[in-house]
């Protein structure tokens, strides 16, 4: 699919918002913010659970605040919710901030949402098994005390 930068952005239920949780060239205070659901672009697809490309000519302001001003204009990028079955569980971001590169066509699109739809599960195991360990850590430091 490609890109200049990209972000893995998982939901905490509880609280409503998304969180950087992997990412590629995006500074490390960026990667600090919290995007609450239902507000700018990658909160209405993680709230909607449907993608969306912004290119250049349609730049949505809020999308591209939180994208920061340190990553210069960026040219076009894609928002793909990552689903387990039917429910959202975070959201893909995908960037290029080089006019070379071209735009994200439908295509690309459709590739990253395939590959959002298979990343959704290793993503679902790995925080299961997290919570698990953390289980077994406070259990350990409970027999122990």
């Amino acid at each position: 699919v490609g890109g200049d930068w990209g972000s893995i952005m998982l939901l905490d239920k509880e609280k409503q918002y998304l969180s950087i949780e992997s990412s590629i060239g995006i500074e490390k205070p960026a990667r600090k913010i919290r995007q609450k659901v239902g507000e700018g672009v990658a909160g209405s697809v993680a709230e909607f659970g449907v993608p969306a490309r912004i290119d250049e000519q349609g730049q949505e302001d809020e999308f591209f605040r939180f994208v920061g001003e340190d990553m210069g204009r960026v040219k076009s990028a894609l928002s793909i919710p990552l689903k387990l079955r039917s429910e959202t569980i975070g959201v893909m971001n995908l960037g290029l901030a080089d006019s070379a590169n071209g735009e994200f066509d439908d295509y690309q699109m459709s590739l990253a949402t395939i590959f959002g739809e298979h990343a959704s599960t290793p993503i679902m195991y790995s925080r299961l098994h997290r919570t698990a360990d953390n289980g077994d850590r406070a259990r350990a430091r409970i027999s122990a005390a």
